[in-house]
């Protein structure tokens, strides 16, 4: 699931351009961003779409894989 996120973040959550890079974040940071974004909280363009399609559960996962990842 987090594979959907380096589409636009970069490979590895690390992005080359002005797209927020997501591996320097911890995981409550993405789960709170990703939980905000899905309930409206927090204004998206895209990334509300997107996790709306996420459950809570599947969320939390996403936040673990990519918090796990070597920071670059």
């Amino acid at each position: 699931m987090a594979h959907n996120c380096f589409a636009c973040h970069g490979p590895d959550g690390h992005s080359p351009g002005t797209i927020p890079s997501l591996d320097r974040l911890d995981k409550k940071r993405i789960a709170t961003d990703l939980q905000g974004f899905k309930s409206g909280d927090l204004p998206s363009t895209v990334m509300g779409r997107q996790a709306k399609g996420y459950t809570d559960a599947e969320i939390e996962a996403i936040a673990e894989y990519i918090a796990g990842l070597k920071k670059k």
